[in-house]
């Protein structure tokens, strides 16, 4: 029953971890590189459990990177710590606040119950979602940076710093706590305080980053807009330049066919000498050809 648990354990922290980074990066992996990764993850999560440390963000981050290495580093961090710091609030979220008032019972009993613990992560896929549409949070805003611009990257450092900074000071806190001996039991409390905090500043973070992103796909927008209007007005001048040289050649031409009527009815050409009647003829038809090769 310990290894079935630790297994459906595990296996639900990996598809947690998954299903978090895709969403957020957009990315489809290739079968083999989604096992290689979910061997990884739950082998070592399983192995730094004994130190009661959680190190997911540190090798998602290399995993990021060689699935598309062509993006910036500030990408990958962002992809990595945003991962881990979703999955390590809600878990919280839920199995200290959520489950305990629904459930009526103490997080002794939550952390005590193996179906509960499953239940606590089984959890933070859905109420992500949750917390995701109140925000109003579109991840495709954070998949791409925009071409020759520098401003997609400096906004993810704000939220990259305080990210990177909570998760070194949670697990430091939480190393020290089960694994040094005299190590004051305040500190566990101050820890939970902590993560109270950080919740209202990463989602107002993200919030903020959401917001800045929308504003930068908006200018785009614009400017896409603008060109199409500037393109719109070039055309339409090429239309009326168009319009105004088929009026033309339409005026050159009835002109021409017009003086070779009057020629024609006075009879003035088959009187004329043979090279002038010739050189009359050539002239109009050459001035038609010229009009008509100009128009097209």
């Amino acid at each position: 029953m310990n290894s079935l648990f630790l297994f459906i354990f595990y296996l639900i922290i990996f598809l947690n971890t998954y299903c978090l980074f895709v969403m957020v990066s957009g990315r489809k992996n290739r079968w083999y590189e989604i096992l290689i990764f979910a061997l990884v993850n739950m082998a070592l999560s399983f192995w730094m459990d004994h130190y009661s440390l959680t190190l997911d963000s540190l090798y998602l981050l290399p995993f990021s990177y060689l699935a598309k290495r062509e993006q910036p580093l500030t990408y990958h961090i962002f992809y990595s710590f945003y991962t881990f710091t979703n999955q390590d609030l809600f878990s919280r979220l839920i199995g200290y606040l959520i489950l305990p008032t629904l459930l009526n019972t103490s997080i002794d009993h939550i952390n005590n119950s193996a179906l509960l613990i499953l239940l606590t992560y089984a959890l933070v896929i859905p109420f992500h979602l949750f917390f995701k549409s109140i925000l109003h949070i579109d991840y495709r805003n954070f998949q791409e940076p925009a071409a020759g611009g520098s401003q997609p990257t400096k906004m993810f450092k704000p939220l990259n710093i305080s990210m990177v900074a909570f998760f070194i000071v949670l697990q430091t806190f939480v190393f020290c706590q089960y694994n040094i001996n005299g190590f004051p039991r305040y500190t566990e409390q101050f820890r939970y305080i902590l993560i109270a905090i950080y919740v209202l500043i990463f989602f107002y973070g993200l919030y903020r980053l959401n917001q800045h992103s929308l504003e930068l796909l908006t200018q785009k927008m614009n400017r896409e807009r603008l060109q199409q209007y500037n393109n719109l007005k070039q055309y339409n001048n090429y239309l009326e330049s168009l319009f105004t040289e088929v009026n033309f050649f339409k005026n050159e031409t009835n002109s021409a066919m017009h003086r070779f009527g009057k020629i024609l009815k006075k009879g003035t050409l088959r009187k004329s000498k043979s090279p002038t009647r010739s050189f009359l003829l050539m002239k109009i038809i050459l001035s038609v050809i010229r009009n008509m090769t100009w128009i097209f």
